[in-house]
């Protein structure tokens, strides 16, 4: 627990580590976190809060919109197909900020204590802190709900614009054939969907979110193709299907508009996991994304083929596929001639010796 940096004050107490205001001025009350375990830093938040409270009382200033961070982040997650990750985002934001801390009031030192704070916070899986692109994850998403707030009138400012991201340590787990194959098996003893969807997610390489968002309007057997209606980048693609997923889609039924009828298989993915013995091999959903894209980079397609095909926004983040897929590089060190063997040394003279005379 966060240990008080002087008396208690007059309007503020601590809670859960962080310093409330609780103050009433003209019969108005202001209930709400100042986001900070500093006790200076709260005295100065609630002097700000004392003093807006007093020009509307005797000035009569009119009071700016009260839109708490807390509607904001409701407001944001209530837009048309929001990411999957986003309402895991939320909590940790809402919790910080409390019920009451108005959007009006953050400043960027906010988002950095709010940073500061959730690296010092335990994982729920597996122990130990919070990693930063976690962290980087959460921010992100607060960026976005101001730039939300921006365009929709709820935000004049964005404290996170600008921000830089905390260093993070590369993460590209490519998974082995026997490893994917081992998940298959064992996806075929799940729920009739699992299998497909793991096919799907391999040739492919869609994100999980596109397709289970997935409606069969957007598929189109005839022509083979995938319409991605809305993915993490804000837009809209066609993927391309092959014969795999064209019969993976085939063997499910039509119960609705959904081509997967599901929300969410976290626990599903978790227990096939565990089926096929791979509960401790690293192994996530998005991780089909990446071995799928291998796949491709394995046969031939360029990386201006797999940008279209990943909806990636620039050349940078496709490459990587290029360069990590292992087969092409040893099959191009193979194809390399052999030097230092003296059978081979007298070989090439006479190469270059026949190449003299030709040119000759």
């Amino acid at each position: 627990m966060v240990k008080n940096e002087g008396p208690k004050h007059r309007g503020l107490r601590l809670r859960s580590g962080l310093w409330w205001i609780d103050v009433q001025v003209a019969g108005h009350r202001v209930r709400q976190s100042t986001g900070t375990s500093s006790f200076t830093a709260a005295k100065m938040i609630l002097q700000r809060c004392r003093s807006e409270l007093a020009r509307q009382e005797h000035l009569g200033e009119r009071p700016r919109r009260r839109v708490t961070v807390k509607k904001l982040v409701a407001s944001y997650l209530g837009r048309p197909s929001p990411n999957s990750r986003d309402r895991v985002s939320a909590k940790p934001i809402v919790r910080f900020f409390g019920e009451n801390r108005q959007v009006a009031d953050i400043q960027t030192a906010d988002i950095l204590g709010y940073r500061k704070w959730r690296l010092g916070q335990p994982k729920q899986i597996g122990g130990g802190d919070l990693s930063n692109a976690c962290v980087n994850r959460e921010v992100q998403f607060l960026r976005a709900a101001f730039n939300y707030g921006l365009q929709s009138g709820l935000a004049r400012h964005n404290p996170a614009a600008g921000l830089g991201a905390l260093p993070e340590q590369s993460r590209l787990r490519i998974a082995t054939r026997n490893e994917i194959q081992a998940l298959l098996d064992a996806a075929s003893d799940g729920p009739g969907y699992l299998r497909p969807l793991l096919l799907c997610a391999i040739y492919t390489a869609a994100r999980k979110s596109e397709l289970l968002s997935l409606q069969w309007a957007d598929v189109d057997f005839q022509r083979r193709v995938l319409w991605i209606r809305e993915s993490k980048t804000n837009t809209s693609r066609y993927v391309p299907a092959n014969q795999t997923v064209i019969e993976a889609l085939q063997s499910l039924p039509k119960n609705g508009e959904l081509v997967f009828g599901v929300g969410e298989i976290k626990n599903q993915f978790r227990t096939a996991l565990k089926r096929a013995g791979l509960e401790k091999a690293g192994i996530r959903f998005h991780d089909l994304r990446h071995f799928g894209a291998s796949l491709m980079a394995e046969g031939g397609a360029d990386t201006h083929t797999l940008r279209s095909i990943l909806g990636h926004t620039s050349l940078k983040m496709t490459a990587t596929y290029v360069h990590i897929s292992q087969a092409r590089l040893h099959r191009a060190v193979d194809k390399l001639p052999v030097i230092g063997r003296k059978a081979d040394d007298e070989g090439l003279q006479n190469e270059t010796a026949q190449s003299e005379v030709m040119a000759q």
